[in-house]
């Protein structure tokens, strides 16, 4: 019986827990593979740009010297923030590049052997991560044919230095790497995985990133890895450590992202059961051997005198008494363990919202980082300090919104002034923004010629209209052609923001619902439903009104009513 229940406890252990690691790392997954995309996407459109480009068009056609297009290159690419811009002939010689000046310039090498050039070439984009052989440092490649007279004349490409993800990587402290389709590692949070295989390189593929110069100078050996299956998951035992392995096609490329868990919590869990189950039926065994203890004595004092009884029914009464304080001793534990679950519970709200509504600084915060990073490794300081002012901003910006979640309980002590209303949507606006390119959504605005003034507080004000646009974009996934309109206008004594979409409205089941705490429509991993709720509280804090309703044609529109604040 021990070794079943020891089994059953076991098992259900390891299910929950795996359940949990996995539920976790999917959601991380999401996050490193946004912003995994996102550095990507940031450069993606430079070589078409480039490849429409006059200048380009008159140095591969000969009729202009490259002089001219070295100065245009070193200053796009110090605006844009690349590692390096440059044009090649269709013979695979570099004409121009960023990097002219330096000792490590492109000009006159030849790459014709990178795939990058072949697929320009055929007419295609190429997408090509792999060592630099003249600098010697790691990027990715994104080319673009130039197309003159409807043949390929050149090969206009950017290279990416991802050096600064991969250090945001390694600073997270987690696990996380990807793989190209090789499955070499080429950004690791761990340096030391990196340009290892996951598994033994056949050949031909050998043959192949030999000839594409792929990884000049690496030695590239599996990384010891010894992999198991069980109840359908993978795991991994590198050196000591035993990690559960989560696995996601990064969108738009042939690499993969992996997120590793430490089994270390699985591990402690399943010597917790082990424990408790042993001790349970150590005490469902002596509580066996008392029970029949206690039998034996009743019967013998059942044949005993009458005086014998009486003190029987002392001792019975004794031990009633003593049940009787230790139930009310239970009472009073069991009544102080329901408010501290209470006070778990208000804490656990509070982080969600937090976690919920710092996602956009924060996101904000480590764009900005990085941009000052390049932008001092170029010496070029005056955007620097802009670029620090916004960074500050920013952090008071996260200070004040961690004073939301007040609203849950109490009104909010924050100080209300006069504030435009048209102000806070343009700054909204201006947080959504990469949000609603990235997206492709049309946004439409239709805004007084006057300020519209109320009394309340811009930052959190700020937080409901980025929270329902947000929510509006999320309504649009499956749209083909997203579309957003932001309204500011004033009906009586009353200011109105609306917020109009196209998606598939809001269901009459759960109207009624859409303002409740932790109530999503979102698929797991993908929300807490924390952000409406929010919204209302703060709306209601500030004297207004948040609606909801179908718009005629189809889509959702939000409206947000706040009392006028006269101003003379």
């Amino acid at each position: 019986m021990t070794v079943v229940a020891v089994w059953g406890a076991t098992t259900w252990t390891t299910r929950i827990t795996v359940d949990q690691l996995r539920e976790t790392a999917s959601g991380r997954l999401t996050l490193y593979e946004s912003t995994l995309w996102a550095a990507i996407k940031r450069y993606h459109y430079l070589p078409y740009v480039l490849s429409r480009n006059v200048e380009v068009h008159n140095v591969l056609a000969g009729s202009a010297p490259a002089d001219d297009l070295n100065l245009y290159l070193e200053a796009l690419n110090e605006r844009s923030g690349a590692a390096a811009l440059y044009l090649m002939d269709k013979n695979g010689d570099t004409l121009a590049a960023s990097n002219w000046r330096t000792p490590e310039s492109f000009v006159g090498s030849n790459y014709a052997f990178r795939p990058y050039y072949k697929n320009a070439l055929e007419g295609r984009g190429g997408f090509f991560f792999g060592i630099g052989v003249t600098t010697g440092l790691p990027g990715l490649f994104l080319s673009h044919p130039v197309v003159i007279d409807d043949e390929v004349a050149g090969v206009a490409v950017v290279k990416v230095d991802l050096e600064p993800l991969q250090r945001n990587w390694q600073q997270g402290g987690e696990v996380v790497f990807a793989s190209d389709m090789e499955d070499v590692i080429i950004l690791s949070s761990r340096s030391d995985w990196r340009y290892q295989t996951l598994s033994p390189l056949i050949l031909p593929t050998i043959k192949r990133i030999s000839l594409e110069r792929r990884y000049p100078g690496v030695n590239l050996q599996p990384l010891s890895i010894r992999r198991r299956g069980s109840d359908g998951e993978e795991f991994f035992e590198i050196g000591q450590e035993e990690y559960l392995v989560e696995k996601r096609h990064v969108r738009g490329t042939d690499w993969s992202l992996y997120f590793l868990s430490p089994t270390t919590l699985l591990a402690e869990r399943r010597s917790t059961a082990v424990i408790i189950v042993g001790i349970s039926v150590g005490l469902v065994l002596l509580g066996s051997l008392f029970a029949r203890e206690r039998r034996l004595k009743l019967s013998s004092q059942r044949e005993a005198a009458e005086a014998e009884r009486f003190r029987q029914l002392n001792r019975r009464l004794e031990v009633e008494i003593e049940e009787r304080r230790r139930a009310e001793s239970v009472l009073r534990d069991t009544q102080d363990e329901l408010v501290q679950s209470g006070k778990l519970a208000a804490l656990g709200q509070m982080s969600a919202a937090i976690a919920h509504e710092l996602n956009q600084p924060i996101s904000a915060i480590r764009t900005f980082s990085a941009s000052a990073r390049v932008m001092l490794g170029r010496g070029v300081v005056d955007p620097v300090n802009e670029t620090l002012d916004q960074i500050s901003k920013m952090t008071e910006r996260m200070g004040v919104i961690t004073g939301q979640l007040k609203t849950f309980s109490r009104k909010s002590q924050g100080r209300l002034e006069d504030i435009d209303v048209l102000d806070c949507l343009k700054n909204a606006l201006v947080l959504v923004e990469p949000q609603l390119r990235m997206d492709k959504c049309a946004l439409e605005t239709s805004l007084p010629d006057k300020p519209v003034f109320i009394r309340g507080d811009a930052v959190r004000l700020e937080q409901v209209m980025v929270n329902l646009i947000r929510n509006a974009l999320d309504a649009m996934k499956a749209q083909p052609s997203p579309w957003i309109c932001c309204e500011v206008f004033t009906e009586e004594n009353w200011a109105v923001i609306q917020i109009s979409d196209c998606g598939d409205g809001i269901d009459e089941a759960i109207a009624g619902q859409l303002f409740d705490p932790f109530f999503t429509t979102k698929e797991p991993g993908k929300g807490v439903g924390l952000g409406l709720s929010v919204s209302y509280g703060i709306v209601q804090d500030l004297k207004g009104m948040i609606k909801a309703k179908n718009r005629v044609g189809g889509g959702a529109v939000f409206e947000v009513w706040l009392p006028l604040e006269s101003k003379e």
